[in-house]
């Protein structure tokens, strides 16, 4: 922090976090983050940071019984689908979380076998402090009035 106030001094500096929101299902109806609470889940992703995707599902209290972790920005092929089935039937998962970004990826591929069990894990950004700060600062940029 001391660093970044030393290249912009006068800089707003804030912290953000990802808080776990809600989780639609394949058709896009939504469901309360606690639908996790005691579920025995399978994670698909290509992400760059799938073990923090895993930490922010425990803390929602769902169990993790699988990983299916691609690598960031996969192309998806039917073959993937067909091992996660065979992973959430093998492992008798009440669900399989994936990503925004990865479920449009999965769309056009064949998941009328498990699309009842596919739920998105949705998370927001949180400024932990000083937004109030931020959104001044943001606001008098976007009205061209600067302090």
């Amino acid at each position: 922090l001391k660093r970044l106030d030393g290249l912009a001094p006068g800089s707003v500096i804030a912290e953000a976090v990802h808080r776990p929101a809600f989780l639609p299902d394949i058709t896009g109806a939504a469901h309360p983050i606690d639908t996790l609470r005691g579920k025995k889940v399978l994670l698909m992703s290509g992400i760059g940071d799938p073990a923090y995707f895993e930490v922010l599902v425990e803390h929602c209290g769902a169990a993790v019984a699988a990983c299916l972790n691609y690598g960031d920005h996969h192309r998806y092929a039917q073959a993937d689908i067909d091992g996660m089935e065979k992973e959430a039937r093998e492992k008798n998962v009440d669900m399989v979380l994936t990503t925004k970004k990865d479920l449009v990826k999965l769309r056009g591929l064949g998941l009328s076998h498990i699309e009842e069990k596919i739920f998105v894990f949705n998370v927001k950004i949180c400024l932990t402090e000083k937004e109030g700060e931020v959104i001044a600062r943001l606001n008098s940029v976007f009205s061209g009035k600067r302090d």
